[in-house]
């Protein structure tokens, strides 16, 4: 279920190290082979299909994401965002990277400002610079 929350929120082309740092987050650790046998779990249940060409794994169906996303808001999912947010900033450098300033930003953004504040130390003035940057 934490694999398929933590999916949704982001594009589905991602490599193993960055959806791992995805992965271990609310007191769950989880190494690159757990998390490959995970992932071949949900593909051979229909939620993901594995992609040869991209060498990556989407949404089978719009649905599951869209159940996936609702799952993560039964649970806490400003913690869940601020957590991907946090790790997305940090594999953000370097050009082939940039997509992760964008999705972390975007994650950002639809978070309360009460909640960026007091969890990881963003406050508006830094949102707006990480706003500002990604529009160039």
């Amino acid at each position: 279920q934490q694999l398929l929350s933590v999916m949704s929120y982001i594009p589905s082309t991602l490599d193993a190290p960055i959806l791992t740092a995805l992965m271990n987050h609310g007191g769950l650790t989880v190494d690159e082979n757990t998390l490959r046998k995970l992932l071949k779990e949900a593909s051979d249940e229909g939620m993901l299909i594995h992609s040869f060409e991209g060498k990556n794994y989407i949404f089978s169906h719009d649905r599951i994401r869209q159940a996936a996303t609702e799952l993560a808001v039964e649970k806490d999912q400003n913690d869940l965002l601020q957590h991907i947010s946090q790790v997305l900033l940090e594999f953000s450098q370097g050009p082939e990277m940039e997509w992760c300033l964008y999705v972390a930003v975007d994650l950002l953004n639809s978070l309360p400002s009460t909640r960026r504040n007091t969890t990881n130390g963003i406050d508006d003035a830094d949102l707006i610079k990480l706003n500002l940057r990604v529009s160039r």
